[in-house]
């Protein structure tokens, strides 16, 4: 029963990638496809968030004493507290931490095509829940590299604001980033990135023209500062005040400049000399005060 099950524990902000983990839900996604969703106790597989949809969910397997299944995805679901109704994804209607609902990390499975296996058959089951690593580790790179853009682009473009800014970054820079991005797509390749210098950022004090007449000249010195922070290296961390899924997380990185501080509910690398270097492209679009943000993490093998 829904109304009795508790959020979520999940562990990939601690870098687990394997756990062992009783299923307390199974439900049909597609019966002729044979696809199900699966919830357990406890988890190391990363959902995408219904709200931020940056880093994708995790893939994987979740592996039973009688066979394997393997993860196709992984989502947030919610339900209101003492109710029966499950919101999947994008259906969930409140913001991720909303009192008074249950969060839970939703495996997508698919189970033998033999037609013998049902939902109901693995409630109650302990499983071990293993996360692909490899793909995960590109994500964490990815996403890493994505967060190391952010604050060098809010260093560079400081001398770009003509009054005190709203907002101050952990490094103590003008937040441009959190002022002007759009959207964020992490993926095992690269972070892409959309900011839109507008008019709420013009009259934020941010003189965006300027900007954009030098962009080559940021692009250039950004990838200089990010690669000089890689190259000297640098401890990162997740801070979480519990396990449950709707816990409040920060990414935490110690550069040389100081402590690189922001909410994040993704995964990361642990350490930045896990990266051999990084590559930042900007796309500008014709006719807009907008640009695209392509930042390539090379993994040291």
């Amino acid at each position: 029963m829904l109304a009795d099950i508790s959020s979520t524990r999940v562990l990939f902000h601690t870098g687990a990638t394997t756990c062992h983990s009783r299923v307390i839900l199974a439900r049909w996604v597609s019966e002729s496809e044979r696809v199900v969703a699966l919830v357990t106790e406890e988890t190391p597989f990363h959902p995408i968030d219904h709200r931020w949809p940056d880093q994708p969910g995790d893939s994987g397997s979740v592996e039973t004493c009688e066979t394997l299944l393997p993860v196709l995805d992984t989502i947030t679901a919610a339900s209101p507290q003492k109710s029966e109704t499950l919101h999947l994804g994008q259906d969930i209607p409140v913001p991720r931490a909303a009192l008074g609902w249950t969060w839970l990390v939703v495996h997508i499975a698919r189970v033998p095509a033999d037609g013998v296996l049902r939902p109901v058959d693995l409630v109650g089951k302990d499983v071990i829940l293993k996360v692909d690593e490899d793909r995960r580790r590109n994500l964490n790179a990815s996403h890493t590299a994505s967060h190391l853009f952010s604050f060098a682009f809010n260093q560079t473009t400081r001398r770009f604001w003509k009054g005190l800014a709203a907002k101050f970054d952990s490094l103590r820079n003008p937040d441009l980033d959190q002022l002007s991005i759009q959207s964020s797509r992490i993926t095992e390749k690269e972070s892409v990135d959309h900011y839109r210098f507008g008019k709420t950022v013009s009259r934020s004090g941010f003189h965006s023209a300027g900007l954009l007449e030098v962009l080559d000249d940021i692009q250039t010195q950004v990838n200089e500062t990010m690669n000089e922070w890689i190259r000297l290296g640098g401890r990162a961390r997740i801070e979480a005040p519990s396990l449950q899924l709707e816990a409040r997380r920060q990414w935490i990185c110690e550069l040389h400049v100081g402590t690189a501080r922001m909410a994040c509910g993704g995964t990361h690398l642990e350490r930045l000399n896990q990266l051999a270097s990084t590559r930042v492209m900007f796309e500008k679009s014709p006719g807009l005060p907008e640009i695209k943000v392509h930042t390539q993490p090379e993994l040291k093998k």
